[in-house]
């Protein structure tokens, strides 16, 4: 099986940009904490805001690649993703049916030997970085160790979200706003 980084569609002009979630207080909430390859645990997300008038895309990256979707990609998803996604649906004005998708299964997948890297160095600015990824300019994953996954991030690198060639197919059917990076 082969896998793809989801990203932006940026050929669709103006697409809409949405903002942190907040909580049912109006709190905002780091939308970091929604990607990051872990189950979410605080105040659960209930609002976005349209920071960026557009098309309203099915599926979205928020701030910090937030993925936002609308429900019926969030059923299909969890059809084949089952307890490895969470969704919270979300209020934004005027706009019905969509909910933050949390992505909660990172795997230690990244290969090293072809992906081009770089890592946090000894004696600079960030000390408790030193030796994990700094920056990724091309993701390659070993596919052995994915096993049966079809949505997930990768451990180290949790802002890529990766998906199967199966799931892509579903998405390429079904939602509009993706692009797909083979990896």
């Amino acid at each position: 099986m082969s896998f793809y980084r989801l990203g932006f569609d940026h050929t669709i002009q103006p697409q809409w940009f949405l903002s942190e979630p907040t909580d049912e207080a109006g709190q905002a909430i780091d939308p970091r904490a929604l990607t990051e390859g872990q189950s979410y645990i605080g105040p659960r997300p209930r609002k976005l805001t349209v920071l960026q008038q557009g098309l309203e895309l099915d599926f979205s990256f928020g701030p910090f690649d937030m993925p936002v979707v609308r429900c019926r990609i969030g059923d299909a998803l969890e059809e084949l993703c089952g307890p490895s996604i969470e969704r919270f649906p979300v209020h934004i004005a005027g706009v019905p049916g969509f909910e933050v998708l949390n992505v909660t299964s990172a795997l230690d997948c990244f290969d090293y030997a072809n992906s081009v890297y770089t890592l946090w160095p000894e004696g600079g600015d960030r000390p408790e970085k030193v030796g994990e990824l700094r920056m990724v300019l091309e993701l390659r994953i070993d596919p052995e160790r994915v096993g049966n996954a079809h949505l997930f991030r990768v451990d180290g690198w949790p802002i890529a979200l990766i998906a199967s060639s199966f799931l892509k197919e579903v998405l390429e059917g079904t939602a509009t706003g993706l692009t797909f990076t083979p990896v």
